[in-house]
């Protein structure tokens, strides 16, 4: 039932969802981050004339047993088999913020979550592709935005950033994180999954 609330527009907020969000928090530091950038596989110059972000690798591959504890608890939200998934950690720095060619916007970059290699251009919005986050700070204002239209910048929906609060929405609606200047480090869990439907069609 839930992915066809997700389908017609409904962002899934679930508080307190991971049962084993105290292990994940207290490892977070442990892993090994990489400086990225978003959109990641645009080309520019430096990192700070896109979204400047600091990612590890795909949990599924660093970290086999905290992948399945989490893809199983997201696995509970649905009726429907997952048939891919993907985690991985990410950070951004306000103070490498201000340095980019975003400093002074409250939203990171519109965009569409590319997940499983599922093309999305020149086809009907793909059916049960999803994308999620779960936030590791507290701020009203580091949450996430959703946008109706790509282009547009004021958002529909904006959704505060709650320990432990997870997100779960189409991702080919057109969403930004949200930035908090008072916020030094804002760290969040990136989640993609595809459910079996998607390949039914």
């Amino acid at each position: 039932m839930n992915h066809k609330l997700i389908e017609n527009g409904t962002v899934l907020i679930h508080n307190d969802f991971l049962d084993n969000y105290e292990e994940l928090n207290n490892k977070f530091d442990e892993y090994e981050f990489k400086p990225k950038h978003q959109p990641e596989h645009e080309f520019y110059e430096n990192r700070f004339q896109a979204y400047p972000t600091w990612e590890t690798d795909t949990l599924e591959i660093i970290d086999e047993d905290m992948s399945k504890k989490i893809r199983s608890q997201f696995q509970n939200l649905f009726d429907i088999p997952i048939k891919y998934f993907e985690s991985r950690l990410r950070y951004t720095l306000d103070s490498e913020y201000q340095k980019s060619k975003l400093a002074g916007s409250d939203y990171g970059y519109v965009h569409y979550d590319m997940i499983g290699g599922v093309p999305y251009e020149g086809e009907a919005e793909p059916r049960g592709v999803l994308g999620g986050v779960v936030y590791f700070n507290q701020s009203i204002s580091a949450g996430t935005a959703f946008f109706t239209h790509p282009w547009e910048t004021q958002p529909d929906i904006k959704i505060g950033a709650v320990r432990n609060r997870t997100l779960v929405y189409s991702a080919t609606r057109p969403h930004a994180c949200c930035h908090d200047t008072t916020v030094e480090k804002r760290c969040v869990l990136l989640i993609g999954l595809v459910l079996d439907l998607y390949y039914e069609r």
